[in-house]
């Protein structure tokens, strides 16, 4: 019973929550987090996993040159985004610098995979948990007001 109670102020406290949240719901996908409880308010469900608003398209090169300074370990990254060993290695010889070889991936993935080269892909490799960069992943690919 205590436990019964306890579920339902979750419940209700999580559903408010998300029903205050304004995001159109052509937007919405499902990503990587769970929650060990469900959710819902009136017509609305949602169990796990969370919902998150991932941009539509591809990124930008500016939003790609803003990744590379920030991301550490941009062969994690190339290896998710499906660049062999080989490839990488090419990136690391033929730029001097840190950022420099993670911006020619990332413009080689771009190049490589065209329309294919979409936030939703980015998201998932940089969320997973070879990578590690969820915070990356949110912050160049999601919508926040």
């Amino acid at each position: 019973m205590i436990f019964h109670n306890s579920f339902a102020y979750v419940n209700s406290f999580f559903a408010s929550l998300m029903y205050s949240i304004s995001v159109p719901l052509h937007y919405l996908i499902i990503s990587f987090i769970s929650f060990p409880f469900k959710l819902s308010h009136k017509s609305l469900e949602i169990n796990e996993p969370f919902l998150i608003a991932v941009k539509k398209g591809i990124p930008s090169d500016d939003e790609l040159q803003d990744l590379s300074v920030r991301i550490s370990d941009w062969k994690k990254l190339g290896r998710k985004l499906k660049f062999d060993e080989a490839k990488l290695t090419g990136f690391a010889r033929d730029n001097d610098e840190f950022s420099e070889k993670a911006l020619a991936m990332l413009m080689a993935w771009k190049r490589r995979d065209g329309s294919d080269a979409s936030y939703q892909v980015l998201f998932e490799a940089l969320s997973h948990s070879y990578v590690s960069r969820r915070d990356l992943a949110e912050d160049i690919c999601c919508h926040f007001n």
